[in-house]
């Protein structure tokens, strides 16, 4: 057994705020530097068991829930209980520059198990994982720059010539029937250039956002691409403390009343006005997608209405900084109820000290 550190600093043109929404999203980071897909295997305690969808290699792993602060910093702590490694700790900062630009410092520490770990660690970590890092954060930071959305980060054409000719016939379907052309257009652009994530659960008001179009038209015109049979519609039934998506249904009819959420380890009742969300995907015939694939159970971009999320050992304290908008907010513990609310405004105080208190 043998232990490693790695630390890596990259300077990057645009703001950490810019960055955020890529550096973290974790899913999309480890697709991108060539991690295989992942598999939930359970929760305990808020506590995943993971494992690499890959033949021959059994790798498997306790995940505690990761921690950050928006938009400087974020963490893991990764446990193996199965493959040639014993433990992994990543540590990811985001330092403002006086320039405008990011320090970015990525830091590893990992332990091996065994010869193959040790091979592995130098070989996979120390020589691939460095040059693919610098590549994947630089294309991000010029995607940031442009002010570009994540798909962005997708270099390749995902209509096949079926799916081509298929969408092209029912767009034109859509068009004679007074479907708005603009929202088509972008919608045949999108499928054709978005990897499989993005297309996974795709949210008409925030498409809409993107292709700086009415959010009502385009939710219209994605109602009208359901019925003609290009796009599939679900409903997701959402946690109302995570956000993240409990269940999904195919029909509005099969929608339950009454869910739980494995990763909060809750019971709540479906609210139409506050957790239940229309998404849409491509129809096979037009696009093939994998909707289970995954390549992180984790990650700040899953929760990103969350500025940050922190392990606090019993009897400690823990400074830390954020950056806030102006409005208020909610202090939660997991696992109690209630919350604090937080009010922040340009006049307001810097520092605030705050007290769990658990029976």
């Amino acid at each position: 057994m043998a232990d490693y550190h790695f630390q890596w600093t990259f300077d990057l043109k645009a703001s950490p705020e810019a960055l955020w929404h890529l550096v973290s999203d974790t899913n999309r980071f480890n697709r991108d530097t060539g991690l295989p897909p992942m598999q939930l295997l359970g929760i305990k305690n808020r506590v995943k068991r993971v494992k690499f969808k890959i033949p021959l290699l059994r790798v498997e792993w306790d995940e505690e829930p990761f921690e950050w602060t928006y938009p400087y910093r974020f963490g893991i702590l990764r446990r193996y209980v199965a493959g040639p490694l014993l433990e992994m700790r990543v540590d990811c900062r985001l330092e403002r520059l006086e320039n405008g630009g990011t320090r970015l410092d990525y830091q590893t520490w990992v332990s091996s198990r065994n010869i193959i770990g040790d091979i592995g660690i130098r070989l996979g970590i120390g020589l691939v994982a460095k040059k693919q890092f610098a590549d994947i954060f630089n294309l991000y930071d010029r995607i940031a720059s442009r002010g570009d959305p994540a798909y962005a980060v997708a270099t390749g054409r995902h209509l096949s010539s079926s799916g081509h000719a298929r969408f092209k016939a029912l767009s034109q379907q859509l068009k004679n029937e007074g479907a708005d052309e603009k929202v088509l257009d972008n919608l045949y652009d999108y499928l054709h250039r978005a990897d499989n994530l993005s297309v996974q659960r795709m949210r008409p008001y925030a498409l809409a956002d993107i292709w700086n179009l009415p959010r009502r038209t385009v939710l219209e015109t994605f109602l009208r691409a359901t019925r003609a049979g290009m796009l599939d519609m679900f409903w997701d039934l959402l946690c109302p403390e995570c956000r993240g998506v409990a269940e999904d249904f195919g029909k509005l009819s099969d929608l339950s009343s009454h869910a739980h959420c494995n990763t909060c380890q809750i019971e709540f009742n479906a609210n139409f006005d506050q957790n239940v969300e229309v998404i849409f995907r491509p129809n096979p015939s037009v696009r093939a997608v994998d909707n289970e694939i995954e390549f992180c159970v984790g990650s700040p971009q899953r929760q990103p209405h969350i500025i940050f999320s922190m392990i606090v050992p019993p009897r400690e304290k823990l400074p830390f900084g954020t950056m806030l908008n102006e409005g208020r907010y909610r202090l939660k513990a997991s696992g109690l109820e209630g919350f604090q609310l937080v009010s922040a405004y340009p006049s307001g105080t810097e520092k605030r000290d705050f007290t769990v208190d658990a029976l």
